[in-house]
């Protein structure tokens, strides 16, 4: 049975895939397989992909049916115990998949997370960081669980700087198929109900590369990610709702998400869902968590919460650069 099976979602994206994939293939360990899910590309991805790496890459194709249903498809493909989501317009430190891979082998715990930062390329190949800002630097605190944070704060860890072991994955379940925007929201929570307490390594890092073709910047209106957001939110309200292990407290919380949503949203559709959530413990918590993040804010010197340990060293990211290989 294969290790680390890495799946690669893509749509249209043929150069910045295969730089992804060619900075897969300079790992210093390597994945046993590489499996790219194509939701019917119409930019010759498919046969780029077949010249460039043959039988190195498992294909599948997915035919339009988005996101959360390709990484269902690869992992439906996969024979890997450890799983890493990838995104095919990102790139990874050369040491990512070794050095995640030798921390869950010595653990307990049911994944491991890794920083990333925002950098797009110019004309010739050369890097342009954003901020030097790096998310996740730091791990969230350990006092509470990682479900705790994400709804209190808002935090999120993006998917592609983690390794998961299969049989957690298993248990999650599925990623939503009817939902294009938030899906990943919607994935990582039930993940924190089962591992609330995952492991944490800056030793290894991924950057996130600003280009034109971001999937919700450029595929979704304001209009379709509240109503994505909202379907997610209910989804995750059911869950809760349903689940001794979550006080009152944390209930109100969450529904406290709904009630951002709605005073927030520029959707004419979701206006009248306002008056269902526009109580005085609502009003409350809505001030109360507005003056929390600001004071995070404060803290951190960012626009990031100290959750999501932010740090900002551009010579750090210059390190962590100098250890993308394409």
């Amino acid at each position: 049975m294969a290790e680390v099976s890495v799946i690669i979602p893509t749509f249209n994206r043929k150069a910045l895939l295969l730089q992804t994939l060619k900075n897969i293939m300079n790992q210093t360990s390597l994945p046993d397989e590489v499996i790219v899910v194509d939701d019917h590309s119409t930019d010759g991805t498919e046969a780029a992909v077949r010249e460039a790496f043959g039988s190195r890459i498992i294909f599948v194709k997915n035919f339009a049916r988005g996101p959360g249903a390709a990484r269902n498809s690869g992992l439906k493909n996969a024979q890997g115990r450890y799983i890493k989501f990838f995104d095919s317009d990102d790139l990874m430190t050369a040491n990512t998949i070794q050095v995640q891979y030798d921390l869950l082998q010595n653990s307990d715990r049911q994944f491991v997370y890794s920083p990333y930062f925002r950098a797009r390329q110019d004309g010739a190949g050369r890097w342009m960081p954003l901020e030097h800002i790096i998310m996740h630097y730091y791990p969230f605190h350990k006092t509470l669980p990682l479900w705790d944070f994400m709804i209190k704060e808002g935090l999120f860890i993006a998917i592609p700087g983690m390794l998961f072991r299969r049989e957690l994955l298993e248990k999650t379940g599925p990623w939503k198929e009817d939902a294009t925007a938030y899906e990943d929201w919607d994935y990582l929570f039930r993940i924190s109900i089962l591992e609330p307490h995952p492991l944490h390594t800056n030793a290894c890092a991924f950057v996130y590369r600003i280009h034109g073709t971001q999937t919700t910047m450029r595929n979704f209106s304001d209009e379709q990610r509240d109503l994505d957001k909202n379907k997610v939110l209910e989804h995750l309200d059911n869950l809760i709702s349903q689940d001794n292990r979550f006080s009152a407290g944390t209930k109100a919380f969450f529904r406290n998400k709904f009630y951002q949503l709605y005073r927030e949203t520029p959707s004419v559709l979701l206006k009248d869902k306002l008056k269902k959530y526009d109580t005085l413990l609502q009003r409350f918590l809505w001030e109360y968590l507005r003056l929390k993040l600001k004071i995070g804010r404060i803290k951190t010197k960012t626009m990031w919460q100290p959750a999501h340990g932010p740090f900002v060293s551009e010579q750090v990211v210059k390190n962590y650069l100098n250890h993308i290989k394409v």
